[in-house]
């Protein structure tokens, strides 16, 4: 069948094909970008379960902490805090972030490199919802 004689139900059903296939590599593109972002970004980030362990971490997380991906993939967060009360107390305010989920703010921590510095740092977190939980 020649395009001129196509009936009106096929050119609609072919427009609303193109128009997934567009959504579809729109979506991708966009992931795309977001992966090269992480992986560019000057800044040290890492994602974690409910439990608190992390499972991913970008390169320049690795960079400022001396730690590679796979050193820090499956420790818990408060993992490269020193020893004391602020360490003890992350896993309780963890699980209450899970559970309370309130808005995300801005915290400061020292955190410890692979090498023993302990350095300032300013962590900016928030969740990660499914569509389900929007």
């Amino acid at each position: 069948m020649e395009e001129h004689e196509k009936s009106k139900a096929e050119l609609i059903a072919e427009l609303q094909g193109l128009r997934v296939e567009l959504a579809r590599q729109s979506a991708a593109a966009t992931q795309s970008k977001a992966e090269v972002l992480l992986q560019i970004v000057p800044l040290g980030i890492h994602e974690c379960d409910l439990e608190g362990r992390i499972t991913f971490v970008n390169p320049s997380q690795e960079a400022i902490t001396g730690y590679t991906a796979e050193e820090l993939v499956g420790t818990f967060i408060w993992g490269r805090l020193p020893p004391g009360p602020e360490r003890d107390a992350l896993p309780g305010y963890f699980r209450q972030l899970i559970s309370d989920q309130p808005a995300p703010t801005s915290f400061f921590a020292k955190n410890v490199t692979k090498d023993g510095r302990v350095f300032d740092a300013r962590v900016d977190w928030n969740y990660v919802r499914t569509p389900k939980e929007r």
